[in-house]
């Protein structure tokens, strides 16, 4: 047998015990918080935490306002990958500045 076979015997041995260990560590954290829960006279209200009232930041982020703008509607804030219509224009001697709303 390999020193590679041996170890990876040894590493399933390992886990094995990690999870047989930590399932009965598990069940004694369940029997000390129901203990103290019956003790302190708590309920599953009084300890899970409470919820956020605010909402996360990704989720108030204000509009960005636009900053280049053609004669036929196209727009872009300046953010995220140049559009296409842009990179045309550019590329037919206009300059990003020509865009620019003043």
């Amino acid at each position: 047998m390999s020193e590679l076979q041996q170890l990876m015997e040894k590493q399933a041995a390992l886990r094995q015990q990690i999870a047989s260990l930590r399932s009965g560590e598990k069940s004694l954290a369940i029997e000390v918080i129901q203990q103290m829960m019956i003790e302190f006279d708590l309920s599953l209200s009084d300890i899970a935490r409470p919820r956020s009232t605010t909402t996360p930041a990704l989720v108030r982020r204000r509009p960005v306002s636009v900053k280049y703008r053609d004669d036929q509607g196209h727009q872009w804030t300046g953010r995220g990958h140049t559009p296409n219509w842009l990179k045309e224009a550019i590329a037919n001697g206009k300059t990003l500045e020509d865009f620019l709303i003043k």
